[in-house]
């Protein structure tokens, strides 16, 4: 995948985190500086296909009309996936962001969805958040928290989903 695929296919979550974003501040986007987002990646940066959407999700939190700021966690789940290991990412993850608040999170891939949805509360109490490249949801079917794929076709960003839509 180029980074424009990439671009692409982070595009329509991260336009729906901004409107999340917006309505969970409550303000106007030019009332205050860009949205701090967190992009948590399940794979390591040396993987093409996280590179190239980690390409498109800066493209886009770098853009004028963003201007967001932003920290990268890499799960590298690929070559650790140990219960053991994963507990150890939620100590480092619980220290690392004890009192940090963000505006929204962007998951990438299976883990980093599964990781959120099972200890979102947490870490990440309220902060909406948005997945792309997810193949399949073993996460819990409810979030306590907006979350979506994608903009639900009959939904507005005033009723958010509460169920995870199918990934695609």
């Amino acid at each position: 995948m180029n980074p424009s695929a990439g671009l692409h296919r982070v595009s329509s979550a991260l336009a729906l985190l901004a409107l999340l974003v917006a309505a969970h501040l409550g303000a106007a986007a030019g009332d205050m500086p860009g949205p701090r987002v967190l992009v948590v990646h399940s794979y390591a940066p040396d993987f093409s296909w996280t590179r190239d959407l980690h390409a498109g999700i800066v493209s886009v939190l770098q853009g004028p009309e963003v201007q967001g700021r932003y920290r990268v966690e890499y799960m590298d789940a690929k070559r650790h996936h140990s219960p053991e290991y994963i507990r150890q990412l939620l100590g480092i993850y619980r220290q690392k962001y004890a009192g940090e608040r963000f505006d929204g999170i962007i998951l990438t891939d299976d883990h980093a969805l599964d990781l959120m949805a099972r200890h979102w509360a947490e870490l990440f109490p309220g902060t909406p958040m948005v997945a792309c490249g997810s193949m399949s949801v073993s996460a819990p079917t409810t979030f306590p928290v907006p979350f979506a794929t994608s903009p639900p076709p009959s939904r507005s960003v005033n009723s958010p989903p509460t169920s995870l839509p199918s990934c695609s």
